[in-house]
């Protein structure tokens, strides 16, 4: 799974592909084994690894390649990492970007206070155009209590900023 306008990126880490759930056991730093497949018909300036939404490695596509494999990475928190192929080529922006390969610390997710916080205002913006309908806000009150529960639930087990 990834997301692109041009460039085709596969990728597997550790045997998995995006969206997977890998194991990480405290105090036992996860050594990633990166595989990276890409196929592409304008040139792509950079191959970025993304964590948490922290670059942990980046290099120019070119010297990468040249290197012929990723330097040591670990995982040891919980979080999400993606890969991600970034051109600035003169007709316009190319990017490709993998979905989130996912990782727990003794099976407890990451959950940002920040991205929750951003999902309740969300969710509240989506709910006050919602109740000026009367047969929407009728139709969708139970739903809209349950999402709203959620959130506050996830934001009682934010344990990241």
């Amino acid at each position: 799974m990834f997301v692109t306008n041009g460039p085709l990126l596969r990728t597997l880490i550790n045997g998995v592909p995006p969206g997977a759930v890998q194991a990480v056991y405290d105090g036992e730093p996860l050594p990633l084994s990166i595989a990276v497949s890409l196929a592409v018909r304008e040139p792509v300036d950079y191959l970025d690894v993304v964590f948490n939404g922290e670059t942990l490695y980046s290099a120019k596509l070119e010297e990468h390649y040249r290197k012929g494999e990723f330097p040591e990475i670990t995982i040891d928190k919980s979080g999400w990492l993606v890969i991600r192929v970034i051109t600035e080529h003169e007709e316009g922006y190319r990017m490709a970007t993998t979905a989130p390969f996912y990782y727990e610390v003794d099976g407890k997710p990451r959950i940002s206070r920040r991205a929750v916080e951003f999902f309740q205002a969300w969710l509240a913006r989506s709910v006050a155009r919602i109740e000026q309908d009367e047969t929407l806000a009728s139709d969708y009150r139970t739903s809209i209590e349950r999402a709203q529960q959620f959130w506050a639930d996830r934001l009682e087990q934010a344990n990241a900023p």
